[in-house]
């Protein structure tokens, strides 16, 4: 985990630009990667919805014959 507690770690060389400029991709890839699981569990939870309705429309068309 990086740890900046001052701006003596930019001036002392510790953080440089191609480092932040690496957090930063590292950052924006997580942020892409959370987004897509969220959409994801948006439509595994709609199939999800979907298959249970079926089993039930499918118990009721079994009980009413």
């Amino acid at each position: 985990m990086l740890r900046i507690d001052s701006w003596s770690d930019f001036n002392d060389g510790f953080v440089d630009r191609e480092m932040l400029s690496g957090l930063d991709v590292a950052v924006l890839w997580v942020t892409k990667v959370a987004i897509g699981l969220t959409g994801l569990s948006g439509i595994i939870s709609k199939l999800t919805n979907k298959f249970h309705y079926c089993k039930y429309q499918r118990g009721i068309k079994n009980v009413s014959g």
